[in-house]
C-alpha cells in the first residue's frame, strides 16, 4: 500500500472578514529517491506541484486562527532528513496537524527491510474514522486543489 500524505491550508470561503489566503498543498519529501533499501535522504519541503496526484479520500477540518499559526510555526521550524522508516511524509502530516489540534491516525506498516507510517493505511483509516464536529469527508476520487496565490504578500 503506497501513497502520499499532504495537507492543504486554505481560508474558509464563507468568512469574508479574513483576507483571502493563498491555497497551498504542501508536503515533506525525499530530495533523492528514498526506498526500503536506502530509506534516508535529505529532505525537501514545499508545494506539491511535482507530487500532486489524485486521492481516494480526503477530510476537511475547520481550525481556529490560533491553531492555524501553531501548524505554520511547526512547519517553519522543521528541519532534518527524510527517513522512510522514521520520519516520512505521513509522520510530517500527522505531527503538523496535531499542532493545530487535529488528530488523525498514524498507521504503521512494515515492508522488506523496515517499516513506518503509511499513507495508504491512513486513507483506509480516514475513510472509517468518526469525524469531529465541522469536519467533512470526500470518498470519491479527486484532485488536490491547485496551488494559487503568493504566500509572500
Amino acid at each position: 500500500m503506497q501513497g502520499i500524505a499532504s495537507k492543504t491550508i486554505d481560508k474558509d470561503p464563507s468568512n469574508n472578514k479574513i483576507k483571502p489566503l493563498p491555497n497551498k498543498v504542501s508536503g515533506w519529501y525525499p530530495a533523492d529517491n528514498a526506498n526500503p533499501s536506502s530509506p534516508t535522504s535529505p529532505e525537501t519541503f514545499g508545494q506539491d506541484d511535482g507530487y500532486q496526484v489524485g486521492y481516494d479520500v480526503s477530510v476537511t477540518f475547520k481550525i481556529t486562527p490560533d491553531n492555524f499559526f501553531k501548524m505554520i510555526d511547526y512547519i517553519n521550524t522543521l528541519s532534518g532528513n527524510y527517513d522512510l522508516n522514521d520520519f516520512n511524509c505521513m509522520d510530517f502530516t500527522v505531527q503538523a496537524l496535531a499542532k493545530g489540534g487535529i488528530n488523525i491516525p498514524d498507521n504503521y506498516t512494515s515492508w522488506p527491510g523496515g517499516g513506518g507510517s503509511s499513507p495508504g493505511k491512513l486513507g483506509e483509516a480516514l475513510r472509517n474514522m468518526t469525524l469531529p464536529s465541522g469536519a467533512t469527508r470526500q470518498t470519491d476520487f479527486g484532485d488536490p486543489s491547485p496551488n494559487s496565490g503568493d504566500c509572500n504578500k
